[in-house]
């Protein structure tokens, strides 16, 4: 089957969708698999399985926000808005290396202890430190200097965080030091920069999500106040991305999707494939489009890709696709259309119900909830749907409250946008273990930001 999505996001969802359609129907999770051809891609294939619930594993790799250089990107964001993260400071204040080794480091924390300060503010009084070397003294000023800069940036928050990546030095430094996996490590804090779009895409019109209690409302304990993010807050920012890390859907019994790039699935077979990004620019590469040989090195792995599904294959494509940092419409790539047609079912361009949460908005896109039968009745693509969102959600809240807004208990009534009707059966902080009808499946939930709504 060959699926057409309006954009990534629409095809993660399509994706995590059909997963769950699949296992419903007696597909074991371990039995399942999503290909793609860069590492980047798997950013957005994650979010959409963590917020479906869908457990997973990544093969050959490791989770985007859990990469090193996203680490760093994010260590320097946390030392921005909070100067007294010491973990943080330590992180990153030879990242990139700057020449201040670990002697130097264990010296500003015995300078801290001592001083009972900051281990920022133990680098500023060792700034002065004629103990130190003065070539080590200008490096940890230098640090300290992007730290106070950063903290004067102020507008637009992609702009605001690429400032602070650019000052830090940190893709300079990948580029000035090829390596294997550098032009990776910076495709990754590319890709980043886009997760900064789709927050403020998400977060920039939040009267469309929520209607949040006016002053002078009666608030009850029940209904405590929205957390309302800011588009352009950094810390709002650095919060939202703490949370939606701290998501932790692995099944307990260890069964999950398994996630890899198309190298890596060599030898490898599974009852249901996924190859997700099957575009021109992406798979074919863009490195390879034009060279004999490396297309057709393309094109061998395309065939490795195909081959590794036993019962089930599904193709997806995006007719755009932020990826990068960047949006970009690339046409349907030619490996597609290089299998015959009696061979393949096509279905696209998604358009469902599944238009989102607050946590799922992104700008005037809607997503797909469906399991491989064809879309339509939705909105057409390219067509804005700000407005419908507006009154989508309003009329919702009439009837439901957001997931956000309600505290909840056991055998409680809960809709979610994927799974339908649940009850549920545990509450444990932040997360809910909610039992849904319509497979007889428990998921586990963070109810800040699963597209779930508390029945009235």
């Amino acid at each position: 089957m060959v699926f057409t999505a309006s954009d990534e996001r629409d095809e993660g969802r399509w994706i995590a969708a059909e997963i769950e359609h699949q296992h419903g129907n007696g597909t074991s999770y371990n039995q399942m698999a999503v290909f793609y051809r860069t590492n980047a891609q798997s950013r957005m294939l994650e979010d959409m399985l963590l917020r479906a619930g869908v457990p997973y594993r990544l093969v050959g790799g490791t989770r985007f926000f859990d990469r090193a250089e996203i680490r760093d990107v994010m260590a320097y964001l946390n030392l921005v808005v909070n100067p007294a993260n010491d973990v943080a400071a330590q992180r990153v204040i030879n990242v990139p290396k700057r020449g201040i080794g670990n002697t130097t480091i264990e010296h500003i924390r015995t300078v801290a202890a001592g001083n009972r300060c900051t281990f920022l503010q133990a680098a500023e009084l060792c700034m002065l430190d004629e103990g130190i070397r003065p070539n080590t003294r200008k490096a940890i000023a230098e640090f300290v200097g992007i730290i106070h800069e950063a903290q004067q940036y102020s507008g637009d928050l992609r702009k605001v965080i690429e400032m602070i990546v650019d000052k830090a030095g940190i893709i300079e430094f990948y580029r000035n030091n090829p390596s294997e996996d550098s032009q990776s490590r910076i495709e990754n804090i590319q890709e980043f920069f886009g997760v900064v779009d789709e927050y403020r895409e998400t977060h920039e019109d939040a009267d469309a999500l929520f209607e949040a209690p006016k002053v002078g409302e009666d608030q009850s304990a029940e209904t405590p106040p929205v957390r309302v993010f800011e588009a352009d807050s950094l810390s709002d920012f650095v919060e939202w991305v703490t949370l939606r890390t701290d998501m932790d859907t692995m099944a307990e019994d260890g069964a999950a999707v398994t996630l890899m790039t198309i190298h890596s699935a060599k030898g490898l077979e599974f009852d249901c494939v996924f190859v997700a990004g099957l575009e021109e620019s992406i798979f074919p590469h863009s490195n390879s489009s034009f060279d004999p040989q490396g297309l057709e090195e393309e094109r061998r792995l395309a065939y490795v890709a195909i081959t590794r599904a036993r019962k089930r294959l599904y193709l997806t494509a995006a007719l755009t696709r932020r990826i990068f940092g960047q949006t970009n419409a690339n046409l349907v790539s030619r490996f597609i259309g290089e299998i015959p047609n009696e061979l393949r079912k096509s279905i696209g361009v998604g358009s469902s119900g599944f238009s989102g949460s607050g946590w799922e908005k992104r700008g005037s896109r809607r997503g797909i909830a469906g399991s491989g039968t064809e879309a339509g009745g939705g909105r057409v693509f390219g067509q804005s749907s700000a407005s419908n969102a507006k009154r989508d959600a309003r009329s919702a809240s009439a009837g439901k409250k957001p997931a956000a807004a309600m505290s909840f208990a056991v055998n409680d009534t809960v809709d979610h946008k994927v799974f339908g009707r649940g009850t549920v059966v545990k509450v444990d902080g932040d997360t809910l273990h909610v039992k849904f009808a319509r497979n007889n499946q428990t998921k586990k939930l963070l109810k800040d930001y699963a597209p779930i709504v508390k029945i009235s």
